[in-house]
């Protein structure tokens, strides 16, 4: 009982320490008939305040080995009528701040990286 009572503590300390609570969904980009898998993308979605500088920095660590096309977060606020806006990678420079569009095939691809600004990943 007391290893269990041990366990359980240790467990919910470490959860409330900051445990890694980034969980990018990996998604298939398909060809234009939908028949072909043509790339993949992570899509991570997060309350903007909550995506400061270190969240991307946990968060790079977490999808540059991916071997993802693309990379993004979705801010949960912005994330309305097929549009949102957030974060951009795409392999080898990060974005804050791009304008997205979500597409019939539920892939987010940029509408606009007009106020984009660039991010540095070191």
């Amino acid at each position: 009982m007391k290893k269990i009572l041990l366990t359980l503590a240790l467990s919910l300390t470490l959860t409330s320490c900051g445990g890694n609570s980034i969980k990018p969904e990996k998604n298939d980009i398909k060809n234009g008939s939908g028949t072909e898998t043509i790339g993949t993308m992570t899509v991570t979605r997060e309350d903007e305040a909550k995506v400061t500088d270190e969240y991307i920095r946990e968060w790079y660590e977490i999808v540059k080995d991916q071997s993802s096309d693309y990379d993004v977060i979705i801010y949960n606020e912005s994330n309305t009528n097929n549009e949102g806006k957030g974060i951009y990678y795409d392999g080898s420079t990060i974005w804050k701040d791009v304008e997205f569009e979500l597409g019939p095939d539920l892939i987010f691809t940029t509408s606009s990286m007009e106020n984009a600004e660039e991010v540095p990943i070191q």
